[in-house]
């Protein structure tokens, strides 16, 4: 019971006060420490590193929530609700999405340039329809590894289950290494799958065109290689009646030339879906804590 109230906690804490930048500044040191160790050592050392360092954490936040656990279930939660805090990044997605939503309605086009291009790093996007189109792309990205799978892993699995997937999830982000690339799909697998579900859900609650997510979705999933990252875009793709191109792939064949108002629907999709996902994985967590103990 303690992790579900650290989640719910956790939860609430990112969706009022969102990411500190001291985080993002820690974050950031991370990201590019480890993109940095990975281009000093052999493929062997990166394949133990990418294995066993996650594993290391991951077994050291369980003992953590061992020992506090024996000592205080009060401190058990507040621990809880940190680690939970600190794997949610609903806010910040957001956050983003509005930053841009606001930019390009203003034809701020060079300021929404430079605000895509920081959170890209890499890309330099200058075409309005360009920059719509890739913050619906890092929306639906983000919904899934920084909100749905550590919700799905922390709740069913416990906190050292939630950083373990975060560790992958920078590994596989920062470094594009091949064995965490993998690890981070295979865990992503059953949490992409449930999100369809609620993000279907949130089409059809909203009124947008389910009828068209759901063609889409079984028509394009498979354009791309990825097997979790098509999912969500065939949806908004379908459901704003939209096309999308993501690394040579295509999702959708609807309006190719894309404004402001689209980074707007596709954000209330997502995060209505984000919300069903869990508010309802919370209420299966208690009915089987209830049940079971």
């Amino acid at each position: 019971m303690s992790l579900v109230i650290g989640l719910v906690f956790g939860f609430v804490l990112d969706m009022f006060f969102g990411t500190p930048k001291v985080l993002k500044s820690i974050y950031n040191f991370i990201f590019k420490s480890v993109k940095d160790l990975y281009k000093k050592i052999s493929k062997r050392n990166a394949i133990l590193v990418t294995i066993f360092v996650p594993l290391i954490i991951c077994v050291l936040f369980y003992y953590l929530v061992f020992f506090i656990k024996n000592k205080n279930i009060s401190a058990l939660i507040v621990f809880e609700s940190i680690i939970c805090y600190l794997c949610i990044s609903n806010k910040e997605i957001k956050k983003n999405s509005e930053r841009l939503f606001r930019a390009l309605k203003k034809g701020y086009n060079k300021n929404a340039s430079r605000i895509i291009n920081n959170i890209q790093r890499e890309e330099n996007l200058t075409e309005p329809s360009e920059i719509v189109e890739r913050v619906i792309i890092l929306t639906d990205d983000e919904a899934l590894d920084k909100v749905i799978a550590p919700i799905f892993y922390i709740l069913f699995f416990g906190v050292g289950a939630g950083v373990f997937y975060k560790v992958i999830s920078i590994i596989a982000d920062s470094t594009n290494f091949g064995l965490a690339r993998f690890l981070k799909n295979l865990f992503e697998l059953i949490p992409a799958r449930l999100g369809i579900l609620f993000i279907t859900l949130s089409i059809k609650l909203q009124k947008f065109n389910i009828k068209k997510a759901l063609e889409v979705l079984k028509r394009d999933r498979y354009n791309i290689k990825d097997a979790n990252r098509g999912l969500f875009l065939c949806l908004s793709a379908g459901a704003l009646d939209m096309s999308i191109s993501l690394n040579g792939a295509f999702f959708g064949n609807g309006n190719p030339n894309l404004n402001h108002k689209y980074i707007r629907y596709n954000y209330e999709i997502i995060n209505i879906g984000i919300l069903l996902n869990f508010v309802i994985l919370v209420l299966i967590k208690l009915l089987c804590v209830i049940f079971i103990v």
